[in-house]
């Protein structure tokens, strides 16, 4: 069955990030629709990029403005429109999120009235989701980067999924950073679309 792959970046990043990693998955996936999105928000870092949120200051939880609600939006609109032009639906979708793009995968999908196929996470965190009405609950494959330096707090965020009636399986991402996405870990990401 066909489905669409959409992948969604970190912040401070573009459609574009990890290139080499989404065009592996698309060649192991060519029956497939698969698409980027870029986030609606320029990140205010000197090298540019976009953001779909922004951070309190020393916390790094997410800023719930107009900014926020603009990426909400934004998302929404494209992957309807992509839907559309596609004749797909909402459960046919993989997201593959990293970072911010991880965070918004599984809040968008959440608060849909259809359940996506699954959701996959590269160096996500997701403590302040309670702020939100889960409507559904997709499946949700959570990778922690092997050489990413995190927090006890971060690596704990997957548990308030679980304890909210979430399926997760927490992986490994070898080989790779908050940033870099290894070929390891892509081929991990493939055998996972593959089995589902």
């Amino acid at each position: 069955m066909k489905k669409l792959i959409i992948f969604l970046h970190g912040f401070g990043y573009t459609k574009d990030e990890n290139i080499e990693a989404q065009n592996k998955i698309k060649e192991a996936f060519p029956n497939y629709e698969y698409f980027s999105i870029d986030a609606p928000n320029p990140s205010g870092r000197a090298r540019g990029g976009n953001a779909w949120f922004y951070v309190t200051e020393g916390k790094r939880d997410p800023v719930f403005d107009e900014r926020f609600q603009k990426s909400i939006s934004h998302l929404q609109k494209t992957i309807d429109d992509k839907l559309a032009e596609t004749g797909l639906s909402w459960k046919d979708i993989i997201f593959v999120g990293r970072s911010q793009g991880a965070y918004l995968s599984i809040l968008i999908s959440s608060i849909q009235d259809e359940e996506c196929t699954a959701v996959i996470t590269l160096g996500s965190r997701f403590d302040t989701g309670y702020k939100f009405d889960f409507i559904s609950k997709p499946k949700i494959f959570w990778f922690e980067m092997d050489e990413e330096i995190s927090s006890r707090t971060k690596l704990d965020n997957y548990k308030f999924l679980i304890e909210n009636g979430f399926e997760l399986k927490y992986l490994r991402g070898e080989k790779s950073d908050h940033d870099f996405i290894s070929p390891e870990t892509t081929d991990e990401v493939i055998k996972i679309i593959k089995s589902i």
